[in-house]
């Protein structure tokens, strides 16, 4: 099987193909140096578009592997490690996931294992989880860390793909908020002080602003943010929006 996959390989490569549409599925080739580039994608309306960036992917990698003479060594000798050090390359280009710039990621406790976490991977991971401390936006990542914006999204993707990480939206003070069930009173009792927590249950029973709760009741404004955060993830409140 594996002989005739060789063949295969080796004949689209002799024959200069460069695309191939197949059931709902088109398969496009690129080629460089002896290494064969294969983007696999279902049925597209703008070919150019993913053409383009599979060939900036291309010439990324064909630069590293001249600059880098030992990888082919390390392929030739059946290591794949210096494949998967260019996985920096393809996130940059092709996110495993669509990620929304205004929410806020969140670290959790279980994860998978990344199959392609080597060295210049995990280095700039490091780098970004120094920033992903479920305060900031995406944005505001990109925003403080100085890293490329395609690189923080592409690794975000990652670390979202493989359960590293969750989206949420933090709440801030000119969000609209609305009640949507009232919690029972020994739930309520685990999230903040009872008095206080009921007097914001009751203004977001009507639509209100964080800040105009906080200003009804003369209320710190962060004190308004922290226990209406807490309300959120019990799914007390949500947003108007």
């Amino acid at each position: 099987m594996l002989a005739g996959l060789f063949r295969a390989i080796q004949q689209v490569m002799n024959d200069g193909i460069k695309r191939i549409a197949w059931k709902h599925q088109t398969i496009l080739f690129e080629f460089a140096d002896e290494l064969l580039y294969v983007l696999i994608m279902n049925s597209i309306s703008n070919e150019p578009i993913y053409r383009n960036r599979l060939i900036k992917i291309r010439d990324s990698i064909r630069k590293r592997f001249r600059e880098r003479p030992e990888w082919s060594r390390c392929i030739e000798a059946g290591q794949l490690r210096s494949i998967r050090e260019c996985a920096l390359d393809v996130i940059q280009s092709f996110y495993l996931r669509e990620l929304d710039p205004e929410m806020t990621p969140r670290l959790l406790e279980s994860c998978e294992n990344i199959p392609f976490a080597v060295r210049e991977f995990d280095e700039a991971l490091e780098l970004l989880m120094g920033f992903t401390d479920g305060k900031r936006t995406i944005d505001q990542i990109i925003d403080d860390s100085c890293i490329d914006r395609k690189m923080v999204l592409g690794l975000l993707s990652v670390l979202s793909y493989y359960g590293w990480i969750e989206l949420v939206r933090v709440v801030d003070i000119d969000d609209k908020l609305i009640l949507v069930q009232r919690p029972i009173e020994i739930e309520l009792g685990s999230l903040g002080p009872k008095e206080l927590l009921w007097k914001l249950i009751h203004e977001f029973n009507v639509e209100s602003s964080c800040k105009e709760v906080a200003e009804i009741h003369r209320i710190d404004p962060y004190v308004v943010l922290f226990l209406a955060g807490k309300l959120l993830e019990r799914r007390v409140l949500t947003y108007v929006n």
